[in-house]
């Protein structure tokens, strides 16, 4: 065999094993298919943290598993606009975060939160927001919390509401 057809049959060989394992060329994209983990789904959250009159209540500290996140709760509403769900716009809210991120470790897993605001002198109440792995990448859930009344004797309980686009209804 000639020196030619050696080094064309190595170039073919090695060509062929760049594209079957890939380069590594530090592209920065992975494609991650359903059975990859850990995963990633992100969270739009919208609380309205309202007082007993159905004013907006500001200044309330809104925690995620016991972490602060994003501030404090407004003393005005804001509507729900083109960042948000179209079936949800306008609906009024004094608090958002935008991307919470919730990691998934295995095939089947519900993450459950614990969401919880409070401000002294109203008191704090809390809301379990479930997250899970049959959830499409995006997730939003909007809550409604009254300060300054006895939730529990009244037999009120923070119920929040799902919007989940995209998510096969067989596993909903």
């Amino acid at each position: 065999m000639s020196r030619l057809s050696i080094a064309a049959i190595t170039v073919t060989a090695l060509s062929a094993a760049l594209l079957v394992a890939g380069c590594g060329g530090g592209g920065g994209s992975y494609y991650y298919g359903e059975n990859d983990y850990p995963q990633y789904r992100y969270l739009s959250l919208y609380l309205r943290v309202e007082k007993p009159n159905g004013d907006p209540l500001g200044g309330a500290t809104v925690t995620i598993e016991g972490e602060e996140v994003d501030g404090l709760t407004a003393s005005r509403w804001y509507q729900v606009g083109s960042e948000g769900p179209s079936s949800w716009r306008g609906w009024l809210y004094n608090w958002a975060v935008g991307d919470f991120q919730v990691l998934i470790n295995r095939e089947g897993q519900v993450k459950s939160l614990t969401v919880r605001v409070a401000r002294d002198g109203w008191g704090a109440d809390s809301a379990e927001v479930k997250v899970r792995d049959a959830d499409p990448d995006r997730v939003y859930v909007r809550v409604i919390f009254v300060l300054g009344v006895d939730n529990a004797a009244a037999g009120r309980t923070p119920s929040p509401e799902y919007l989940r686009p995209g998510a096969d209804p067989r596993k909903v």
